[in-house]
């Protein structure tokens, strides 16, 4: 016999561990929030909760430690001067991907844009309209989901710092994700750990109604397999 108290109170029952995010020491993002809107950057920015690790990305990547204003435990940043990060992957796993439309008290839809991939509906169509930009449309407005793509990596430059996790909804990236999930397969091939490289490309145009665009995109190259030995890299 095991214990019913969550029927009765769902919303307090504790969530599952992640393990996915378990050993993670510090994030990569790639803009911050101000005090009224999300804020674009050009080169990427670290947050850890460990000053060490902290201090260890300032040495490897330029700028200063700093706190800022946050209820999570990463309260520690570091503005980088690097707009290109090289990563090691321990496996294809490591790069994961969805569309996600989330509610004030957590997920409210999560799926891989045919079939829901997480709840009791999972593995059941989802209902996403087959058109990307209708999709995109949709997400834009707040009523269908948005791509979260996510990647677990060492830095090349210090493995034994630990995992660090980066987070994008990149609509520019979804486009090109099947042709670097093929890439990281190809090179992952025989049981090789995979090298890339993360960087937040500069975009630059101008539109046919005279609009100028300028902004900061990110992208996954250079995919290849990591030919250094696991024990030179542990």
């Amino acid at each position: 016999m095991s214990l019913r108290i969550w029927e009765t109170d769902p919303e307090a029952k504790p969530r599952p561990r992640n393990r996915y995010v378990e050993d993670v020491v510090g994030y990569i993002h790639g803009g911050l929030m101000t005090k009224t809107k999300p804020l674009s950057l050009s080169e990427w920015r670290f947050t850890s909760d460990d000053p060490e690790v902290a201090d260890r990305v300032a040495e490897l990547f330029g700028g200063e430690v700093e706190e800022w204003d946050t209820e999570k435990a990463n309260n520690l940043q570091v503005l980088s001067e690097s707009s290109r990060v090289d990563l090691i992957l321990d496996d294809p796993d490591a790069l994961r991907s969805r569309m996600v439309l989330w509610g004030r008290k957590g997920i409210i839809h999560a799926c891989d844009g045919v079939y829901f991939v997480d709840g009791e509906d999972r593995g059941q169509p989802c209902g996403c309209p087959p058109e990307f930009t209708v999709r995109k449309a949709n997400a834009e407005k707040g009523t269908g989901p948005q791509p979260e793509i996510t990647l677990k990596a060492r830095l090349a430059a210090d493995e034994e710092l630990g995992f660090f996790l980066y987070r994008t909804s990149s609509w520019t990236l979804t486009k090109e994700l099947h042709e670097i999930e093929n890439a990281i397969a190809e090179a992952a091939e025989g049981g090789a750990r995979i090298r890339l490289t993360l960087s937040l490309e500069h975009v630059e145009f101008t539109t046919k109604k005279g609009q100028h665009v300028d902004y900061h995109r990110p992208a996954l190259t250079d995919i290849t397999a990591d030919t250094t030995p696991l024990e030179a890299a542990a």
